[in-house]
């Protein structure tokens, strides 16, 4: 995972290990999109917030990865 970031290609990577769900905060988000070289906007599909959970007063929020 870690050459994956330094290489700018995590959404290679998740794709790869056939990642269906990303569970995070925003900045989670958000990183990936930043540390994937040729991100596409709909390769994140937002499923929905996770109601009641916080963690370092942040929201989390559940994305299906589109293959």
């Amino acid at each position: 995972c870690y050459e994956s970031i330094r290489d700018l290609k995590n959404m290679d990577y998740i794709k790869k290990k056939n990642i269906e769900y990303i569970i995070g905060w925003e900045d989670n988000i958000n990183f990936i999109k930043n540390k994937s070289l040729n991100f596409k906007d709909d390769e994140l599909i937002f499923v929905k917030k996770l109601e009641n959970y916080q963690f370092w007063n942040q929201d989390w929020y559940i994305y299906k990865v589109k293959y």
